[in-house]
C-alpha cells in the first residue's frame, strides 16, 4: 500500500552510502500544493532516517554487549506497542496521510513504516507541528514541552486524553532500563536486565509554556487550582474518585474544566 498525503506524495529512496542523506522526490497532486516554502519543507521531512547506533539505548544501558543480546535476555520491552499500528499523520491539526507506527518510550521516539509489510523504518521528525493519530484507539500523540517532578523541562511525546476550552489532559508513558545482576555467590540471586514502563499525567491550561505534572493526590491539584480547592475536594468525595485511576482523573479534570468555564462566563 502506497503512503499518500492529501497534499502530496513522498517517494523515499534508499541510502546508497552511509554519508548520503535520504533523498525525496515530491510529486504534487492536482488537489492542492503546500501554500508556503516552510510548509513544503515540513511535509517533505515528516520521515527522517533512523540512526541504528542510537537504537533503543543511551548512557543508562551498558555498552559491553550488543543490542540484540540485551533485547533477547531482558524482560519487558522499550516499546509501548511492539507491533506497528495503523495511524494518520497530523500536520498543523489537519489529518494527512496514513502510515504505521510504534512508540519507543525508552528513547522517546516514534518509528514509522509506509505500510505494514515494509522493511525500512523511519523516525518521525521531531517537530511540534507533527502528530500521530492512533487509528485503533483514536488517541492523538503529540510532542510537548513538559515540566516534570524535578522542575526539569523536556520535549516528550504525550497522549491527549481530554481536550476542552480551558484544560487539556495528557498521559506520558516512559520506559526505564535497569541492568541485571550476576550471581556472585550462592547467597545472591541473579536478575535479568529489565525494561519497566511508567506513566504520569500532565495538564495544559491557557498560556502555559510547559505542561504541568499532575500527581495522583489532591494536594497536587490544590496547588494548581488554589481557588477551586473546596470544589475539587467535594467532587472527589461525592463521586468517590481515585486519582490513581486514569478514568477517575479524566472525570475530575473534566469537572474542573466545567467549573473554570462557568466562572469565566
Amino acid at each position: 500500500m502506497r503512503f499518500r498525503l492529501s497534499c502530496l506524495s513522498i517517494i523515499l529512496f534508499s541510502i546508497y552510502t552511509t554519508h548520503t542523506s535520504a533523498q525525496r522526490v515530491i510529486n504534487y497532486n492536482t488537489i492542492a500544493a503546500p501554500t508556503s516554502p516552510a510548509e513544503s519543507e515540513a511535509l517533505a521531512n515528516i520521515f527522517t532516517r533512523r540512526n541504528p547506533q542510537n537504537d533503543f539505548f543511551y548512557n543508562d544501558v551498558r555498552n559491553d554487549v550488543s543490542i540484540e543480546k540485551i533485547l533477547a535476555k531482558a524482560s519487558g520491552s522499550p516499546y509501548v506497542n511492539e507491533k506497528f499500528k495503523p495511524c494518520r499523520i497530523v500536520y498543523k491539526n489537519e489529518e494527512t496521510g496514513f502510515a504505521y507506527y510504534r512508540f519507543n518510550a525508552h528513547n522517546n521516539e516514534i518509528e514509522l513504516k509506509e505500510h505494514a509489510a515494509a522493511e525500512k523504518i523511519f523516525s518521525l521528525n521531531i517537530d511540534p507541528n507533527i502528530a500521530i493519530k492512533d487509528l485503533e484507539n483514536n488517541e492523538l500523540i503529540l510532542l510537548k514541552r513538559v515540566l516534570d517532578s524535578k522542575s526539569k523541562v523536556s520535549n516528550s511525546y504525550v497522549n491527549l486524553l481530554l481536550t476542552s476550552n480551558t484544560i487539556n489532559l495528557y498521559r506520558r508513558t516512559y520506559i526505564k532500563f535497569s541492568e541485571g545482576t550476576e550471581a556472585t555467590s550462592s547467597m545472591v540471586i541473579a536478575t535479568n536486565d529489565k525494561f519497566t514502563p511508567y506513566q504520569d499525567y500532565f495538564i495544559e491550561t491557557e498560556n502555559t509554556k510547559a505542561l504541568h505534572l499532575v500527581k495522583s493526590n489532591k494536594k497536587s491539584l490544590y496547588e494548581i487550582f488554589p481557588d477551586l480547592k473546596g470544589s475539587i475536594k467535594s467532587m472527589i468525595k461525592e463521586q468517590s474518585l481515585n486519582l490513581k485511576k486514569e478514568e477517575d482523573l479524566v472525570t475530575l479534570i473534566e469537572g474542573i474544566s466545567k467549573l473554570i468555564a462557568y466562572k469565566n462566563v
